[in-house]
């Protein structure tokens, strides 16, 4: 019993210093998946000489190392993160991407739209990835983020349908620079830069020439007023009859054409009317004409006699 209150009163080992470190950075919001390499980490710098190991001075190396390969997963899964409120505090992320959607993308990459800007991040710890919305102007954080960048979620961030609203109490931007990431950035950014000055100079010349000239080809557009008009009437052979002939003529009585329409009706009676004439005409010349010549009949008795 006197052994065991012994062991009770006596002081716990001392932490060694990379437990310390650890412990410190972890209070900061950092989370590995390989503690080993953060570990080893730690030793080198306390092995060099002359050399004061803090967690300032590991951090700053961390800064510069991309999360994807040392971080650990702190971030929900996307299926959970619509139901999740908020996210608490501190947590150390990597910026993905970043871009103002108060702003064509054809405009200016460096230029500064001020507070009425409207940043979106893409953030990740290394596994998941999560867009976060600039709620309120953050003037710490710049206007074009660059990739790799490493920001600290603090206190209490609130998520609306899975997006996380950040205003200048919830973000702060730690800085860092992974070299991978950076120099693929500054490619995209060139290539962008080239495409919007070629963009620039051929709105420029647009707006200094005149436009194009473009022939009025009236007879087209009497072409197809007529081919319009031609399902309805046709050169004076088209009968309108029933409540289409009345649909027509409302038509054509509200363009002005009825008269044209009461022309057509009367050429058409004239036309019947002719015709009718004629056949008639043709009609009593061929009963005249049988009656002149003599049938077979009476030809033969004659010959007879």
């Amino acid at each position: 019993m006197i052994g065991m209150d012994a062991t009770a009163m006596s002081p716990a080992p001392p932490s060694s210093s990379e437990d310390v470190l650890l412990r410190a950075l972890s209070d900061r919001g950092w989370h590995f998946k390989d503690m080993d390499r953060i570990r080893g980490l730690i030793k080198d710098q306390l092995s060099l000489p002359n050399s004061v190991c803090t967690v300032d001075s590991i951090e700053s190396e961390l800064l510069n190392m991309d999360l994807r390969s040392i971080g650990g997963k702190c971030l929900p899964e996307p299926s959970v993160l619509r139901k999740t409120p908020h996210l608490q505090g501190p947590m150390v992320l990597q910026v993905c991407s970043s871009r103002d959607i108060s702003r064509s993308c054809l405009d200016g990459a460096s230029g500064n739209s001020g507070s009425r800007r409207l940043l979106r991040l893409e953030l990740t710890d290394g596994h998941s990835r999560i867009t976060a919305i600039e709620y309120s102007h953050v003037p710490s954080v710049p206007h074009d983020v660059i990739p790799g960048t490493k920001v600290q979620l603090r206190n209490k961030a609130y998520i609306c349908s899975g997006i996380l609203c950040l205003n200048e109490k919830v973000i702060a931007i730690l800085g860092g620079i992974v070299q991978s990431l950076y120099e693929e950035w500054k490619m995209k950014r060139k290539y962008l830069d080239v495409s919007r000055h070629t963009l620039g100079l051929s709105q420029e010349n647009a707006s200094s020439c005149p436009p194009p000239f473009e022939k009025l080809d009236i007879r087209a557009r009497v072409e197809r007023t007529g081919a319009t008009k031609g399902k309805y009437c046709s050169s004076g052979t088209t009968e309108f009859s029933g409540s289409a002939s009345n649909e027509i003529r409302q038509s054509l009585a509200a363009k002005g054409e009825c008269s044209s329409l009461n022309r057509t009706s009367e050429l058409q009676k004239i036309n019947a009317s002719v015709d009718s004439a004629t056949d008639d005409r043709k009609l009593l010349h061929t009963v005249g004409e049988n009656k002149d010549k003599p049938t077979c009949s009476s030809a033969r008795s004659k010959g007879v006699a």
